[in-house]
C-alpha cells in the first residue's frame, strides 16, 4: 500500500459528500471545481479523491499555489485554450487524428508558450520541468508552422477542406500529386464551361452561370 495517499473507496467518497453519481448533486468537487481545462478537471478529481499525505508534498503544492498567485488571472485565459492534449495523442497513437485537432494543438502549445512567459515573469521559476520542455514546445510549434497548412486544418468537415493540410516543400511526391490535381481540377472546369455555355445558348431562359452544370465531388466516386 502506498503511504502518500490515503485510500477512500466510492462509499465513505459519496457519504462525505466529496463527489456523487447524481451529476445535479451539489459536492465538495463541485464546490471547489472552478478548472478551465479538460485535463485540469480531471486531475482535480483524481486529486480529491485520492488525497495524499506526504507532508513535503503537500508543502510543495502549497507554496506553488503562494508562487503564482500574482499571475493567476493570466494563467487562466491561457489555460482557457489548452485543449485535451491526453485525448490527442490517443487519437494520435490510433491514426485517427483529425485535421482540426491539428490545429487544436497547435494553439495549445502556442498557449503552453504564453504559460511558461507567465512563469517566466516571477522571481523564481515555479516549474523547473516545465522550464526544461519549453525548447521543445518551441521547435514543436516551429516544426507544425512549417509543414501544416494550419488554416486548411482549422476547417471542421472533411468535406469542407478543398486542398492539402501539408504545406507545399513537405513531400515531393505529394507537391506532384497536388499539381496534377490543379491541373486536372482546370480541365474540368474549361469542360464545365463550354457544356455550360453550350446550354444556355440552347435554352431561351436566362440563368446564371453555374446553374446548369456544376463539378461536385462524391465520396465514393469522386467527381461528377
Amino acid at each position: 500500500e502506498s503511504t502518500q495517499q490515503l485510500y477512500l473507496g466510492n462509499t465513505p467518497l459519496e457519504q462525505l459528500n466529496i463527489i456523487s453519481k447524481n451529476p445535479d448533486e451539489y459536492t465538495v468537487l463541485s464546490y471547489i471545481d472552478f478548472t478551465v481545462s479538460s485535463m485540469g478537471k480531471r486531475l482535480l478529481k483524481e486529486r480529491i479523491t485520492h488525497p495524499i499525505c506526504d507532508k513535503a508534498l503537500l508543502e510543495a503544492r502549497y507554496t506553488l499555489c503562494e508562487q503564482v498567485e500574482p499571475i493567476a488571472t493570466s494563467l487562466r485565459l491561457s489555460l482557457k485554450k489548452i485543449y485535451d492534449i491526453e485525448r490527442m495523442i490517443r487519437r494520435m497513437c490510433i491514426g485517427r487524428l483529425h485535421p482540426l485537432e491539428m490545429q487544436l494543438l497547435y494553439e495549445t502549445l502556442v498557449s503552453s508558450q504564453e504559460i511558461h512567459t507567465s512563469l517566466s515573469t516571477l522571481p523564481t521559476y515555479p516549474l523547473p520541468p516545465f522550464n526544461e520542455e519549453h525548447e521543445r514546445v518551441t521547435s514543436l510549434v516551429k516544426y507544425i508552422e512549417e509543414r501544416f497548412d494550419l488554416s486548411a486544418c482549422s476547417k471542421m468537415l472533411l468535406t469542407d477542406i478543398t486542398t492539402s493540410i501539408f504545406l507545399p516543400g513537405f513531400d515531393p511526391t505529394l507537391d506532384t500529386l497536388m499539381h496534377e490535381y490543379d491541373e486536372q481540377k482546370g480541365k474540368l472546369e474549361h469542360i464545365r464551361m463550354t457544356l455550360e455555355k453550350l446550354v444556355l445558348a440552347a435554352s431561351s431562359q436566362s440563368a446564371s452561370e453555374g446553374e446548369y452544370v456544376q463539378i461536385k465531388q462524391l465520396d465514393k466516386e469522386g467527381h461528377c
